[in-house]
C-alpha cells in the first residue's frame, strides 16, 4: 500500500507535487514550531544545488548565444536590439521603483544584528562589472562581471572561421547542464517541503502579515506590466492593435503562468510571433529568421518579468525596519539588473550583502516565488512577445513613431501606474495590520527554559540601603573562598540596561548578563542575589565586598585602576540614538564635524563621561559638542529636540531601546571606529577569581 501511495505521488506532475510539499510543510512547521529547526539544513542544500548549475549555464549560452549570430545580425541586433534592451529595463526599474511606495508607512525597529556594526563598501561599479579576473568572479558570483566577460566572447567569436565547433560544443554543454538542472528541480518538492516548514515554524503574525504586503504589490506590478504597459508599447511602435496583441499572446501567457517555465514557452512565442504578421500581411522569410534568432537569444537576458524579483530587495529592507533610501536606487537599480542574467537564487543573496539587508530575509524569498513565480513568468512571456514583435518590425523599417499615438499610450501608461500605486496603497492601509507591537514583545522575553535551575533572589534595593546596620564583607581571603563559604554569588545589575539586564513586564529579572550568572551559579555549586548598582558608586560597591561581580563594565583606565576586568566578552561598537528623521543627518561623519554644535545625552559614571567628552570631540574637532549627562534612558526619551540630539550608547543597547521607542533608530556614524569593549569587573587585587 505504502508503495502503491509512493507511485501515485510520485506519477503526479511536478506543480502537484510542489503545491502537496507546500502543504505538508505549513502543517508540519505549525505543529512542531521551531523544532522544525533541524530539518533547516534540508533546504539549504536545496538551494545550493539549484544555484550550482546556474553560473556555468549563463556563461555557456550567452557564449553560444551571442556567437551564432552573423555579424550583420549581429551588429542590427546590438544596435536596435540593445537599445530597446535598455528601453525594457528602463520601464521594469520606473514600476520596480514605484511598487515600495505602496508599503504601509509604520514605526519599527529592529534587533540587534551583526549587519548594523558592519561598515558597508562604498558601490565600486569597476569591480562589479569589469572583471580582472572572470573565473574570481564567477567563483563570487559577481555576475555582472561574468556577462560583461560572457558577451565579449560571444561578439570575438562571431567572427571566427571555426565557431561552429566550439558554439556546437557549448550547445551540447548547454543540453547537458539543462538535464542536470531539470534533475535539481524535480528535488523541488523536497525543498520547498523543508524551507516552508521551517518558515511556518518560525514566523511570526507580524512577518505573515508583511508577505501579504509583498504578494499584493509584485501581483499588482506583474498585472500592470502583462496587461497594459507592455501591449500598450507594442500597439505604440508597431501596426498591431492592442486586441490582436493580447489575442495571440494569450495561449503562451495562459501556459506559461500555469506551467511556471518561460523556457518550455519558447516554441509557442515563435510561432505566436509569426501568426501575428501573418494575419497583419508581414510575414516573411527575413522576418521569421529574426523571430527564430531573437527569442532564443533574449532569453538569456533579464526581461521585466526576472526583473520582478528585485522588488524582493526593497521589501526585505522595508521588512527588517530600514527601508532603502532614495539615494540608494541608482545603485540598486543598475547593480540588480546586470545581477539576473542569473537566477533570483544567486542575485538576491548577493544584493542583500551590497545593501547590508539580514539574509534571513531571503527564507520568505523561496516560499513566495511558488506564487510570485506564476505571475513574473507571466511578464516573461509578455516581454519577450513584445521584443520579438518590436525588434523584427525595426528591422523591415516599419516601425510607426505617431505623436498623437505616442502620446495617448504614455498617458494611458502613466495614468495606469500612478492609479495602481495609489489604490494598492490604500488597499494595504485599509487591510494590513501594522501596528508597532515589538515593545511588548522584548518586554515579554523570559530567561530560556533550558536555563540552569539556580535558587535566586533579586532585590530592588542595594546592600547598603537593606542591612541596618550595614556592614561590609571581611576581605580575609579569596573572592572564591568567601563566595562558596557563603554559598551564594553576589551579583552587581543594572536595572534598565536592556537587552543585558532589565524587568520584564512580569517583574523578573532577564537580559543575556541575567542568564550567564545562572550558568556560573551552576558551575560553582551557590545560590544567586542580585542587587542594583549605579555607575556612581559601582567601584566602591564591589571593593567594599557590597558584591562580588558586575557585568558590561567598559574596558578603559579608570576601571582598570580601580578595579579588575575580565577579558572583554562584547565588544560594543558606539553609535547614536536619534529621531528616525535625523539619521541622514547625523549618519555622516563629514556632515557632523561641519555642525556648529551637537548636544549629547551619556549615562555613566563621571569620570567615563569626562573621557568620553575627550574622545568624542576628538572624533569631531571643529564642532562645539555638549555632553548632557543622565542618570537613566528615560531622561534621554524625556528630552526635546532642542534640548538633546542623541544619546551615545552601544549598538546593542541603543537597538534594544529603540524596540521601546520606535520613533527613534540607532545609526554608527561613517567612518566611525569608537569601540569600547566590555567585561566583567570584580574587586581589586582579586585577579585570581
Amino acid at each position: 500500500m505504502e508503495k502503491n501511495l509512493i507511485n501515485s505521488i510520485l506519477s503526479l506532475s511536478l506543480s502537484s507535487r510542489i503545491l502537496i510539499s507546500l502543504f505538508l510543510g505549513i502543517v508540519l512547521g505549525l505543529f512542531i514550531g521551531e523544532h522544525v529547526l533541524a530539518i533547516q539544513w534540508v533546504g539549504e542544500v536545496w538551494i545550493r544545488l539549484m544555484q550550482m548549475t546556474v553560473l556555468p549555464y549563463v556563461v555557456v549560452s550567452l557564449i553560444s548565444g551571442v556567437g551564432s549570430l552573423d555579424s550583420q545580425l549581429a551588429k542590427n541586433l546590438a544596435i536596435r536590439g540593445g537599445l530597446l534592451l535598455l528601453l525594457f529595463w528602463l520601464i521594469a526599474a520606473i514600476v520596480i521603483f514605484a511598487m515600495p511606495l505602496t508599503f504601509p508607512m509604520w514605526d519599527d525597529a529592529s534587533f540587534y544584528s551583526s549587519n548594523v556594526i558592519q561598515d558597508r563598501m562604498p558601490f565600486n561599479p569597476i569591480e562589479i562589472y569589469i572583471p580582472k579576473n572572470p573565473f574570481n568572479a564567477m567563483a563570487n558570483s559577481t555576475v555582472p562581471a561574468v556577462v560583461l566577460f560572457c558577451i565579449a566572447v560571444g561578439v570575438a567569436l562571431i567572427g571566427h572561421k571555426d565557431k561552429a565547433l566550439l558554439v556546437d560544443s557549448f550547445k551540447v554543454f548547454t543540453d547537458v547542464l539543462a538535464k542536470v538542472m531539470s534533475f535539481m528541480v524535480q528535488l523541488t518538492p523536497i525543498g520547498v517541503f523543508a524551507i516552508v516548514a521551517v518558515s511556518a515554524g518560525t514566523m511570526t503574525l507580524e512577518q505573515l502579515t508583511h508577505l501579504e504586503v509583498y504578494f499584493v504589490v509584485y501581483i499588482v506590478a506583474s498585472m500592470l506590466l502583462t496587461f497594459v504597459i507592455l501591449p500598450l508599447l507594442i500597439a505604440t511602435l508597431t501596426p498591431f492593435s492592442y486586441k490582436d496583441i493580447l489575442r495571440h499572446s494569450r495561449s503562451a501567457l495562459l501556459t506559461g503562468f500555469i506551467a511556471q517555465n518561460v523556457f518550455i514557452i519558447l516554441p509557442m512565442l515563435i510561432e505566436n510571433s509569426k501568426a501575428i504578421f501573418k494575419k497583419y500581411q508581414l510575414d516573411s522569410e527575413k522576418n521569421d529568421h529574426v523571430v527564430d534568432v531573437i527569442i532564443p537569444v533574449t532569453f538569456n537576458f533579464p526581461n521585466a518579468g526576472r526583473l520582478l524579483a528585485l522588488i524582493f530587495v526593497p521589501f526585505a529592507a522595508w521588512m527588517s525596519g530600514a527601508p532603502l533610501e532614495l539615494s540608494q536606487y541608482p545603485e540598486f537599480l543598475s547593480t540588480g539588473i546586470f545581477s539576473l542574467f542569473a537566477k533570483a537564487q544567486v542575485a538576491l543573496p548577493f544584493l542583500l550583502d551590497l545593501f547590508h539587508i539580514p539574509q534571513d530575509t531571503f527564507n520568505y524569498y523561496i516560499p513566495s516565488s511558488i506564487i510570485n513565480g506564476k505571475f513574473d513568468t507571466m511578464v516573461s512571456v509578455m516581454n519577450l512577445f513584445a521584443f520579438s514583435l518590436i525588434v523584427t518590425i525595426g528591422l523591415s523599417g516599419q516601425l510607426i513613431f505617431s505623436r498623437k499615438k505616442i502620446i495617448k499610450n504614455l498617458f494611458l501608461t502613466t495614468l495606469a501606474l500612478l492609479l495602481s500605486v495609489l489604490l494598492t496603497k490604500a488597499f494595504l492601509e485599509q487591510t494590513v495590520d501594522y501596528s508597532y507591537n515589538k515593545d511588548h514583545l522584548i518586554m515579554s522575553m523570559n530567561l530560556p527554559e533550558k536555563i540552569p535551575l539556580v535558587e535566586n533572589v533579586v532585590y530592588d534595593k542595594s546592600r547598603a540601603m537593606i542591612d541596618k546596620p550595614y556592614v561590609a564583607e571581611t576581605l580575609d581571603n579569596q573572592l572564591l573562598q568567601r563566595i562558596k563559604q557563603r554559598g551564594v554569588l553576589r551579583v552587581g545589575y543594572h536595572p534598565k540596561r536592556i537587552p543585558f539586564s532589565y524587568h520584564n513586564n512580569t517583574q523578573h529579572l532577564v537580559g543575556m548578563d541575567v542568564e550567564l550568572f545562572y550558568h556560573l551559579a551552576q558551575e560553582l555549586g551557590v545560590k544567586l542575589a542580585f542587587y542594583p548598582v549605579s555607575w556612581q558608586s559601582y567601584v566602591a560597591q564591589l571593593n567594599q565586598g557590597e558584591v562580588d561581580i558586575i557585568p558590561g563594565v567598559y574596558y578603559e583606565t579608570f576601571n582598570l585602576m580601580n578595579t579588575e576586568l575580565t577579558n572583554p566578552y562584547i565588544d560594543g561598537q558606539l553609535g547614536l540614538v536619534v529621531k528616525d528623521y535625523k539619521r541622514q543627518r547625523l549618519g555622516d561623519r563629514q556632515v557632523l564635524r561641519k555642525m556648529p554644535s551637537l548636544k549629547l545625552a551619556l549615562l555613566g559614571e563621571p569620570v567615563f563621561i569626562q573621557r568620553m567628552s575627550r574622545t568624542l570631540q576628538s572624533f569631531i574637532p571643529d564642532t562645539q559638542l555638549h555632553i548632557i549627562p543622565i542618570n537613566s534612558y528615560d531622561d534621554f526619551f524625556a528630552m526635546t529636540d532642542e534640548q538633546v540630539d542623541g544619546l551615545v550608547e552601544t549598538v546593542e543597547i541603543g537597538s534594544a531601546l529603540t524596540l521601546l521607542h520606535p520613533e527613534y533608530t540607532i545609526i554608527i556614524p561613517k567612518k566611525s571606529v569608537l569601540k569600547f569593549p566590555m567585561s566583567f569587573a570584580i574587586a581589586k587585587g582579586e585577579k585570581d577569581f
